[in-house]
């Protein structure tokens, strides 16, 4: 039976009291208070110049850029506040009384997350009237919490980024490390949330930062984006979805002036360097231009603002060239074989040619802002994303799963989002309220250019095959998603105090046809066997009988959250909050299996329960204060549970993977049928077997107390304010990890521990020069691997940022340095449950796997970021980064454990007796390689510890110069060249970029049978042992974008 490690740091009750729960906190009495989720607040004091706070003060608070105005009332004890305001300005705040003199503050600019105190003296009408700005610092605020990196719109647009892609901004923050995928404080990036105008962007099953990047579709388009912010450990309860980090942006409005820019940048391949070989890129080029526009409908009630931004993109295949030493084929290899496949086989598969790849890309976005009166705004937006780009697998990530592709063997991939958000704030007195609701839908396609099942060539298992055909995930792939949003939030200002409560609810719809394999993959000893039309092995997912469509994930699921908090200002100085957020998941139930059910071994596992209804609640605690009388020095910090929203990747595969969906039909030697490209007439049995039910179906299936991964973080930071605009800060975070997703093979048996001190999950059956590998199953007869999903409660992380920051009125500049050291159980790389466990190297056994450094764990990270105006005129910006090289360690192919997967550590021998080989000579080769590696060396005699080796340190140079001109009547134009890599520019040798390998784990030895008298597997060492600190040939050229910009 699947069991669970997990223990709750804040338990819930059973999931038929979750509802009751939730709908207690949503409908508490106290309400809601803060600075909005995507806007900004003011509060203060109204005094009298004896110091006696003034009650019933009148003050207003207008945006002369748009003629947004709101009006309040101070309380009984002088204080007011204004919520939910739109970022920007300026405003002016003006303050009345009986008796006393108006005083206006003009000039107030408001960013995103601010919380401005103003406090304001009046005199008595026969004085001269002095208003008093008492504090002005938007980061003071306890619900702030952990560190904040801002980033204003129009820095934004000043640094160099390439294709001008909003996410690439997230490397400016020192806790952010990866790429392109970010982790925020060594946490997956999956679990990260993106909001947009309060509203989520994010990707909700996890396959990407925001659906369909990884063909190119974006949330946001570079010109709607007003400011980003990105938080870490926010204490304010309304912040919720991530335990990983927040990423906050809200977009540009128009305002009673018409306004507008058109754009435009490229780049090209002359504008790219040479490789350290001295070879010129292939031929490519990217166009990027549009437009962004805005202005009055109605002057002071009614405004516009839209963007169209397009993008055409050529560019050639990425990854292995055909000769080389991973592929070590030729050009004339892959001709013949291309030759064979058309005449014998029937489809065009292509050649060793670098193909051209299209990548356009669309986002066009609008908005309207209506202000009905002073007491409400609405603000309706639309993000209308369409993308499409071609692929080609050949690159190391996918060139062990689908060999080297020939030219005309990829895929294309289209993807098409469309997001509506309407966000309406009111204020009503003392209470305001801000209701969020928006609907997106992302549909995927993924279709292939041969349509034809995938052949591999090549039987050398240090080499990698060629391709002909459709990669495995590219065989008619669709996947949508639906997403309807609700939120609301409800702010009371209550003497000192500011409640705060709130709801909200996502219903999802998601359907995906995942269905890997279902065109067969045909494997050939050599190219004389493809002519031949002998096949070694045949591999194919077949629909069952009773799911003629085979594994569709269709399904609706329902998120629901509740939260309330009190934010209380203790004293002048002193300012506490306290809250507490519930996050429930509700999931419709697959269809059981029934078999599985009755299976004795496997406990009575049940696919038909998912962990619906299990709640994750989440106190948390917030303190900020202000030290000394000129109040520049600042202490805060706090706690709290930050839970992140399902990533439902994961819980596809337990729709689609009962066991009674689709079974994997394997056939090797003899019993392989006669090999067609005809996916029409693909074989559904192997020679010799009656048919489809000798394949065993995959499983995947949820503990019932599963709970979705919560991160409880402790954070104690102080802010300086140094003087001449400078601040600076130090933060302490440290984060234990609640509820970690685990899986393992429940259908596996421990048979032993072999002389290495692994656990065995199976044997290892010579058969001649030959071996085969033979897994234990726990039920054998009607089942192969049965994932399930557990928790752990064991990773955690500790970080220790040094921020200092700049700003004037033409620059910026930022420089902060990160520590930190993240170590978990399960780094969890992968998607779905067989590359899961291929990704994730055991270190330990399949069910007690050992604490080890994350393969997020990137100890110093180093970025600067600075904005300077230079002479002449012209503008500089740049941005640098210094980080650590990845972790990672080394691995031995052909599954020495026996479980199935090829996620084996190496064992380091300590001498030639510590290791059966296949050669006598072996040793040697193996020998020299571990005495060059310190990682290894210190190792010997043990199987090495997961991620104990670290790759070459990074450092990134980017700088963008830009000009203001004047062409004829019109004055601004603005012409610059952003130059990515600019150490490599200046001289080759520098700026290079090495790496030993990508991925957690790189090959250093293969299993070639087993040693029964010393009870361990026999080795092969390949003559070619992995390459050291390899130059990665892109990432170390210099390249340059030449952009354009007219603003009128």
């Amino acid at each position: 039976m699947i069991s669970n490690h997990a223990r709750p740091l804040f338990p819930a009750r059973r999931a038929r009291l979750t509802g009751l729960l939730l709908a207690g906190l949503s409908g508490a009495a106290t309400l809601a208070a803060a600075q909005g989720v995507a806007g900004a607040a003011i509060q203060g004091t109204v005094k009298n110049s004896a110091g006696t706070p003034l009650p019933e003060a009148r003050l207003s608070l207008i945006d002369s850029s748009t003629g947004y105005r709101r009006y309040a009332v101070t309380s009984a004890r002088g204080s007011f506040s204004f919520e939910n305001l739109p970022v920007g300005g300026p405003y002016t705040l003006e303050a009345r009384a009986l008796g006393f003199l108006p005083e206006s503050v003009p000039g107030i600019v408001l960013h995103l997350g601010d919380r401005l105190t103003r406090g304001v003296t009046l005199e008595v009408a026969v004085q001269r009237l002095t208003g008093i700005v008492v504090r002005d610092d938007a980061s003071r605020d306890a619900g702030a919490g952990g560190p904040v990196h801002d980033v204003p719109g129009e820095a934004v647009r000043s640094l160099p980024l390439l294709k001008r892609d909003f996410v690439g901004l997230l490397a400016m923050a020192p806790q952010a490390t990866g790429s392109p995928n970010i982790s925020i404080s060594g946490q997956h990036p999956r679990l990260n949330a993106i909001q947009v105008d309060g509203g989520s962007a994010s990707d909700y099953l996890g396959l990407n930062t925001t659906p369909g990047a990884n063909v190119g579709a974006r949330a946001l388009s570079l010109e709607a984006l007003d400011e980003l912010r990105i938080l870490v450990a926010p204490f304010e309860v309304r912040q919720g979805g991530f335990s990983g980090g927040l990423i906050n942006a809200v977009t540009r409005s128009g305002s009673n002036q018409f306004r507008g820019s058109t754009f435009v940048s490229f780049g090209r391949s002359d504008l790219v360097g040479a490789d350290t070989a001295g070879a010129r890129i292939d031929a490519f080029s990217t166009l990027q231009y549009g437009f962004s526009g805005g202005g009055p409908i109605i002057r002071d009630r009614l405004h516009f603002f839209v963007v169209a931004d397009l993008q055409a993109q050529r560019s050639p295949a990425a990854g292995l060239r055909v000769d080389d030493p991973s592929v070590a084929s030729t050009d004339s290899m892959a001709a013949r074989i291309a030759r064979i496949v058309r005449e014998r086989y029937g489809f065009e598969p292509g050649g060793a040619d670098t193909p051209v790849l299209n990548q356009p890309n669309a986002t066009f976005f609008t908005k309207l802002s209506w202000q009905p009166s002073s007491r409400h705004l609405v603000e309706l937006t639309t993000n209308f994303a369409d993308a499409r780009a071609d692929g080609l697998a050949r690159g190391i990530s996918s060139l062990r799963r689908d060999g080297w592709q020939l030219s005309r063997s990829g895929s294309e991939r289209r993807v098409h989002n469309v997001t509506t958000r309407v966000k309406a704030t009111s204020s009503l007195g003392i209470v305001s309220n801000e209701l969020i609701a928006s609907l997106a839908t992302s549909n995927t396609d993924v279709a292939s250019v041969t349509r034809a099942p995938i052949f591999l060539i090549g039987a050398d298992p240090a080499r990698l095959p060629l391709s002909a055909g459709s990669t495995r995930n590219a065989q008619d792939i669709r996947t949508d998603q639906r997403i309807i949003e609700l939120t609301d939030n409800v702010t009371w200002s209550r003497g000192d105090h500011l409640l705060t409560a709130g709801v909200q609810s996502q219903f999802l719809h998601i359907f995906d046809t995942f269905f890997l394999n279902s065109w067969g993959a045909w494997t050939f000893g050599s190219v004389d066997a493809l002519e031949q039309g002998i096949a070694q092995r045949y591999e194919r997912a077949i629909a069952s009988p009773n799911r003629p469509e085979g594994p569709v994930a269709d399904y609706s699921p329902h998120q629901l959250a509740s939260y309330v908090e009190d934010r209380w200002s203790a004293t002048q100085n002193l300012t506490l909050s306290a809250g507490m957020r519930v996050d429930a998941p509700f999931l419709g139930a697959p269809a059981s299996n029934p078999v599985l059910l009755a299976s004795v071994a496997l406990g009575g596992s049940d696919t038909g329960r998912l962990p619906s209804g299990n709640a994750v609640i989440s106190p948390r605690l917030g303190f900020a204060y202000d030290i000394g009388r000129e109040r520049d020095w600042l202490l805060r910090g706090g706690m709290g549970g930050f839970a992140g929203h399902a990533p439902y990747v994961y819980v596809n595969s337990a729709y689609a993977n009962t066991g009674q969906d689709q079974a994997i039909l394997v056939c090797t030697g003899g019993d392989v049928p006669p090999p067609t490209g005809d996916i029409g007439r693909l074989p559904t049995r192997c020679l010799g077997t009656t048919g489809v039910s000798s394949a065993k179906p995959p499983v995947t299936l949820f503990a019932p107390d599963f709970r979705f991964q919560q991160a409880v973080k402790f954070d104690i930071g102080v802010e300086h304010v140094v003087g001449n605009g400078i601040t600076a800060s130090m933060d302490i975070i440290h984060t234990r990890t609640r509820n970690t997703p685990f899986l393992r093979d429940m259908n596996l048996a421990e048979t032993g521990v072999n002389f290495e001190g692994r656990v065995m999950y199976g044997r290892i059956a010579n058969r001649g020069a030959a071996f085969d590998v033979i897994p234990s199953r726990l039920d054998s007869a009607a089942f192969g691997p049965v994932y399930g999903f557990e928790n752990r409660s064991m990773d955690r992380s500790t970080s220790v940022t040094v921020e200092l920051q700049k700003k004037w009125a033409a620059g910026l500049f930022q420089v902060g340095y990160n520590w930190s050291r993240s170590d978990d159980v399960m780094s969890f790389s992968g998607n779905l449950g067989p590359n899961i466990m291929a990704a994730n190297p055991i270190d330990g056994s399949m069910t007690a796997r050992r604490l080890r450094r994350s393969a997020r764990d990137i100890p110093h990270n180093l970025v600067v970021t600075a904005i300077v105006p230079t002479a002449f005129g012209i503008s500089a910006s740049a941005f640098l980064r210094a980080r650590s090289g990845t972790p990672y360690a080394y691995q031995a192919a052909g599954d020495p454990n026996a479980d199935g997967f090829a996620n084996d550590l190496a064992f380091i021998p300590a001498d030639s007796l510590g290791m059966s080989f296949s050669s006598s000579s072996s040793f040697a080769a193996l020998n020299s390689f571990i005495e060059g590696e310190a990682c290894l060396r210190d190792q010997r005699g043990q199987i090495m510890a997961r991620n104990s080796c670290r790759n070459h340190h990074v450092t990134t140079l980017d700088m963008r110069f830009a000009k203001r001109l004047r062409v004829g009547k019109v004055k601004n134009v603005e012409v610059g060249v952003d130059v990515f890599n600019l150490p490599n520019l200046l001289r080759s040798d520098w700026g290079i970029v090495r790496e030993t390998s990508s991925a957690e784990g790189v090959i250093l030895l293969s299993v070639s049978g087993w040693d029964a008298l010393a009870n361990r597997p026999r080795y092969t060492v390949p003559s070619l042992l992995p390459s050291r600190d390899h130059v990665v040939t892109d990432a170390s050229r210099w390249r340059m974008q030449l952009s354009a910009r007219l603003d009128f």
